[in-house]
């Protein structure tokens, strides 16, 4: 995204920010064997052995079976969904993340699921998991209250993932561009990240469910906080960078909440108590497209039909041409065979004019014939 460029360091070693999908995948594969081999611990028994390991590093002992089983059904779940999203739900510009960064995510999400592994108590005390540990009655308030901030902070987080990716959709679901927008709404009134905000507090959700007393997980949860701080200060600082009207607004309006405003590439500014404003006059835009592009298809149908009944019209007239003009051409055929009759009838009767003269000559020629014979007769 152009609006990054100043605000992080590159290298040539970065690779494309989709590549986060493969953290969620390994995540997911990992979470669910370890809660395999929790949940299998008769087959994993003869394998472990107390003195074998380096013990349990919580103040209150390893973790009890059930909240084992909790916390890892609750990474499953979180992993899972977190591919999905990434998968179906969010649309990824060009920007890239450094190969430290994902090599430090692979590290992450195999710890996460590794530490309620290894220091439960099927693998710190050798111990089987039976049925009657995963009993409701094994509920605590921690496991209550961390279960119900897992769950509300999942939902949160999914609910800004659909909104930052709607930003970059049309009304038919269909990608815009990858363009960097700033949303309003929710949590986006007050802080720049609330989807960072929802990570600490998953993550949070984790180590209370495991009472506050594992080093390893509080010290993973030492990790995200800091590392989302810092995600979430750089995306700030862009922000406001960026954004030439930021700074203004939100003097004026430092008494309510952070008003954001969404800017694109070129630097124009866009006041969103916006977010739904844009909306509006997106589908405004949309709708008077969607007229316009009916008006013009009627319009197009109407000079197709007028063209259509022109050319019939110019097709009846051609016809009615071509009917007078064979017509004519028929009667002059007529006439002329008519003459020609005529005409032949007259040959006719001079053929027989000249018969009749050719019998009278021979008849003629006899009398004559006749004539010089009695002549002749009367001479001898």
């Amino acid at each position: 995204m152009k609006q990054y460029v100043d605000c992080y360091i590159r290298s040539p070693y970065d690779l494309p920010k989709r590549f986060f999908k493969h953290f969620y995948l390994f995540g997911m594969c990992n979470s669910g064997i370890m809660l395999c081999i929790v949940l299998s611990s008769s087959f994993i028994q003869p394998f472990t052995s107390p003195t074998a390991l380096l013990g349990c590093s919580s103040w209150s002992g390893p973790i009890d079976n059930f909240t084992s089983v909790l916390v890892l059904s609750c990474i499953t779940v979180h992993t899972c969904r977190r591919y999905i999203e990434s998968r179906s739900v969010s649309i990824y510009s060009s920007a890239t993340i450094s190969i430290l960064h994902y090599i430090a995510g692979f590290i992450h999400y195999f710890s996460l699921s590794a530490i309620p592994t290894l220091e439960s108590a099927v693998i710190c005390n050798n111990t089987k998991l039976t049925f009657k540990e995963l009993h409701l009655s094994k509920l605590h308030l921690l496991h209550l209250l961390g279960f119900l901030l897992f769950v509300v902070s999942s939902w949160k987080q999914n609910h800004y993932c659909i909104m930052l990716s709607n930003l970059r959709k049309k009304k038919a679901n269909q990608i815009k561009n990858t363009d960097y927008y700033i949303p309003d709404g929710d949590l986006f009134k007050f802080i720049s990240c609330p989807h960072f905000l929802m990570e600490i507090l998953i993550h949070v959700s984790f180590s209370m469910m495991s009472y506050f007393s594992n080093i390893p997980l509080l010290s993973l949860l030492l990790f995200v906080i800091t590392n989302q701080l810092i995600s979430g200060f750089l995306n700030h600082r862009c922000t406001v960078a960026h954004s030439s009207c930021y700074s203004a607004l939100n003097h004026l309006n430092s008494l309510n909440s952070y008003s954001f405003m969404s800017a694109t590439p070129g630097g124009k500014c866009f006041n969103s108590n916006s977010l739904s404003q844009l909306e509006e006059e997106g589908e405004e835009e949309e709708e008077d497209g969607e007229e316009e592009g009916e008006e013009e298809g009627e319009e197009g149908e109407e000079e197709e039909e007028e063209e259509g009944e022109e050319e019939e019209e110019d097709g009846e007239e051609e016809g009615e041409e071509g009917e007078e003009e064979e017509e004519e051409e028929g009667e002059e055929e007529e006439e002329d065979g008519e003459e020609e009759g005529e005409e032949g009838e007259e040959e006719e009767e001079d053929g027989e004019e000249e018969g009749e003269e050719g019998e009278e000559e021979e008849e003629e020629g006899e009398e004559e014939e006749e004539e010089e014979a009695e002549e002749e007769g009367e001479v001898e």
